[in-house]
This record gives structure tokens, sequence and C-alpha cells, in this order.
């Protein structure tokens, strides 16, 4: 078996909530490519989900999973969540729990190769691998729908991943001795969406190609519950620094007060109520991270009262209530930076 030959690829999913309700918010869907929903292109992302695809063993492989018991196993990026389809197209039911403030990656329709290190030099270049990805082009079905709400123009999300790696480990979904295949590309068409409410929701996604000969289906009954990390706090003439956290919580995620300084750098900070609340002259520099609240009403990235001052300096805001201009709110002299 030749896994260069592989086409592990084309992936869809049909997600089906438990119960729908009426009172949750829209969903909100990144905008397509050439942007860079929570500060990764799509074409990282592309590289990214299947390095999880194909990285994860066997018995523990979300993909192979035909019940959600593994959603949650080997989550690569704090604060989105990858969901997935089928290796051979077959029809799966999946129940799965995410925790909120979670966003959701999802193939649609993808096509990936990955070249051995035995494979003959010609067949190892960029051009070639990427020549084996390209029928995803070719007029697919396309179809991705969250609570109800579709996606706008799915082929405008088309995204050709940077060149990457996989680290095959034992056990491997090909059956395959551990062994690194590079280079990997893969192409294709992701629909990314910004966290849910709290509860449960119904995503529908189906897809085809001809040309690549791929047809699948896959429901989840997907429930949003749960938090991650601890909220923060500081207060006073403290001052605090946050690296490489995780806080996804179902109130605030940071609260700072007195003259407290907060430095915020490579993290994620969601609260479903506000991602960072700043009082009196408390003041937050936040670097290379992505803040959010929400979804719905009430829920804001940062809210500021009093003189409390935030700086956004290469982050993102998260929360649906930025489509409205709502994301970053501001009384009695609070401010904001960007």
């Amino acid at each position: 078996m030749r896994i260069s030959r592989l086409a592990t690829a084309s992936l869809t999913l049909i997600l089906v909530s438990l119960t729908a309700m009426a009172t949750q918010a829209a969903p909100t869907f990144a905008p397509p490519p050439p942007t860079a929903p929570h500060l990764k292109t799509y074409s990282n992302w592309g590289a990214l989900w299947w390095q999880w695809a194909i990285g994860t063993p066997a018995p523990q492989n979300p993909v192979l999973d035909t019940t959600g018991a593994n959603c949650a196993v080997g989550q690569p990026v704090p604060g989105t969540f990858f969901l997935a389809g089928t290796f051979d197209g077959s029809t799966v039911s999946r129940t799965c729990t995410a925790p909120v403030g979670s966003a959701f990656l999802i193939p649609i329709l993808t096509k990936s190769f990955f070249a051995q290190q035995t494979d003959p030099p010609e067949q190892r270049t960029e051009a070639f691998v990427r020549s084996q990805v390209t029928c995803v082009e070719s007029a697919p079905v396309l179809s991705l729908t969250v609570d109800g709400v579709a996606i706008p123009n799915p082929r405008a999300l088309l995204e050709k991943s940077i060149l990457f790696s996989v680290n095959l480990p034992d056990n491997n979904v090909f059956g395959a001795p551990a062994q690194l295949l590079s280079p990997a590309v893969d192409e294709g068409y992701y629909g990314f969406v910004e966290p849910l409410s709290a509860g449960s929701h119904s995503i529908h996604l189906s897809s085809s190609s001809a040309a690549c000969g791929a047809t699948q289906n896959a429901t989840y009954n997907l429930i949003v519950q749960g938090t991650v990390g601890t909220p923060r706090s500081c207060s006073g003439s403290q001052s605090l620094t946050l690296n490489n956290v995780d806080i996804q919580s179902t109130g605030v995620a940071l609260t700072v007060s007195g003259n407290c300084t907060v430095t915020i750098n490579n993290s994620v900070l969601f609260g479903s109520t506000a991602g960072i609340v700043i009082h009196d002259q408390g003041h937050v520099i936040v670097n290379t991270s992505i803040v959010g609240g929400g979804p719905g009403p009430g829920g804001f990235a940062v809210s500021a009262d009093g003189h409390g001052h935030a700086e956004l300096r290469n982050s993102a805001v998260i929360s649906p209530n930025s489509a409205l201009g709502l994301a970053i709110i501001s009384d009695s002299g609070g401010n904001t930076g960007f």
C-alpha cells in the first residue's frame, strides 16, 4: 500500500441537534479565504486538521469513531473544536459534547495527499503533491447549515493548504509502519463556525464530488456545555501576566479592577457574559490572543467602565455581537484601543 497514493479524503459532515432552541442566537460563520479566522489562515487550518486526523492512533481516532465517544480526543487548538467526517464515506451518527466558547472547524469537502520518504524524488515535489488534490475544484456539491442557517456561497471557501508533514504514529489509520509523511497537502472547503450558545445545536452538512469519487454523510448531535480553565481576576495595584492560557467560561473569563495591569499573550479568553471586564482604572494589554463573549445579547468580548482601558494588539475579537458593533463596549470613560 502506497500511502502517498491514498485518497483518504473527501470529508463531509451532517450534524443534527437533539433539540432546537428557539431563543438561541443565529450562528456566525467566519468569512471565506483569504481571511484568517482566529488568527490562522484557512491554509493553516487545513494542515492542522489533517495532522490531527492522520496523527491520532486508530483506536481513539475521531474520524474512525462511529458514535462520537472520541470526538474530543487530541483536539489540537485551544478554543477551536475540530469536527470530522469519515475516511471511507460511510454514513455515521455521532453525539458530541464541546465546551462553551468553542469555535468549530468543519471540513465540508477536502482531499489530501501524503508523500512517503521512499517515494521517487519527482513524486515528493510541491508541484506533484498539489496536482493530486485538484479534483475538489471540479463542480463540487457543498452544503452546510447550522441551526437551519446556511453558510453563504460555500464554493468561496476553497483553500489550498500550506505544505505540511505528519508524524504517522504506531497503530495508525493506514495500518502502516510509523513514519514521517512529507510533503503533504490538502485542498478543499472548510466551514468555520464561531462559538454557539450552550445547549443542543443542529448542524447539517453534505457534499459530493464526482471528480474525486467522494460522497459522505455524517450526523452529529452537538451539545455545547462545560468550561475550560479557571476564570481569573486582578485587583488593587497588582500586575498579572497570562501566557498561553485557555479560559472558556459561562460567566466572565477575566475581571480587572483597581489599578491592576494585566498582560495577555497567546491566549484564549472567552466568557458567555464577557471575555474581559475592566473596572476602575484597570489596564489590559492583549497580544496575539483571541478574546470573545456571547453569543446572544449581553455577551461582549471586552467591557470597560470607569477609566478602564484595554489594548488589543494583533488579536481577534470573536463575539458574534461584533457584527452589531457591540463586541467592545465602554461606559463612563472606559476605552479600548487597537
